[in-house]
């Protein structure tokens, strides 16, 4: 069997306050599959735009005179201007609802004051996760709050846009919105439905 070319652009997407640069970098990858040796040689390059170092420097340089992603987004109120957004962005979503009818029926009993501790939990949940000063703690894991919804990547992926809708709406930078992206990106494998989650 010969060889073959290989070409691909993977997408890199951390959490790491060091890497986080990393989610907003081209990648492209370049190499050779070795049926005959049973291996893969590869290089993978980073691509940069013109400036782009710069502009990470100064981005960096704002991190660290600002401190935490928390106060960076605005302190308690931006962060709860956001939960509440967002939350009422889900509750609203013609598209999930309609999209997973378990959803759209746990989201018909959040009125009123289960509104407001949803909105509640949901800020106390992002302050904690941005570095606030918040003592949140869950008292049930994600999974378990989660899995009788049988969420699917396509709901996440509805939710994606939700959330990034919400904190262009209220004013996040770029750099902070990728930051929150990432962190909230890492919840998912407690809350999207994985295929052992069938046998339940």
């Amino acid at each position: 069997m010969p060889n073959s070319a290989l070409g691909w652009c993977p997408r890199l997407l951390t959490g790491h306050p060091r890497y986080l640069w990393l989610n907003r970098t081209l990648h492209v990858g370049v190499g050779e599959l070795r049926p005959r040796e049973t291996r893969v040689e590869y290089d993978l390059f980073v691509v940069n735009v013109a400036g782009e170092d710069v502009l990470e420097a100064k981005s960096a340089n704002r991190t660290n005179e600002r401190g935490s992603l928390y106060n960076r987004l605005g302190g308690e109120a931006a962060v709860h201007a956001i939960a509440r957004d967002f939350v009422d962005a889900l509750l609203g979503n013609i598209h999930l609802n309609r999209q997973n009818r378990k959803v759209a029926v746990a989201h018909s009993t959040v009125l009123g004051e289960r509104r407001r501790k949803a909105i509640q939990l949901s800020a106390d949940m992002l302050c904690k996760l941005t570095g606030g000063p918040c003592d949140y703690a869950l008292t049930r894991p994600l999974r378990d709050t989660h899995v009788h919804l049988d969420i699917t990547e396509a709901d996440w992926s509805l939710m994606r846009v939700d959330l990034e809708r919400v904190l262009t709406k209220n004013h996040i930078a770029k750099a902070e919105r990728n930051e929150v992206m990432a962190i909230i990106e890492r919840t998912k494998v407690e809350i999207v439905k994985q295929p052992f989650d069938q046998q339940r």
